[in-house]
């Protein structure tokens, strides 16, 4: 048998004006990986953030939290 997904943890619980602050954050993370300009790396944010059914604070509280975790030792 196989064993069923294990779904992802979800986010520490950020408050919302921090989870704001991290949207340039995030921004600034897919123009330098993915060689956007701001507006498109906003946008490809944003469609992130829909295709998962977050916001896009959410969404860079995410994005911003996986390259922390790729960052640790």
């Amino acid at each position: 048998a196989v064993p069923a997904p294990v779904p992802a943890p979800a986010p520490a619980a950020v408050p919302a004006a921090a989870a704001e602050d991290l949207v340039p954050l995030a921004t600034g993370i897919l123009m330098h990986r993915f060689s956007l300009t701001r507006r498109q790396a906003l946008e490809r944010l944003r469609q992130q953030a829909s295709e998962k059914g977050v916001t896009p604070a959410v969404q860079a509280v995410r994005l911003v939290e996986a390259i922390e975790d790729l960052a640790n030792p």
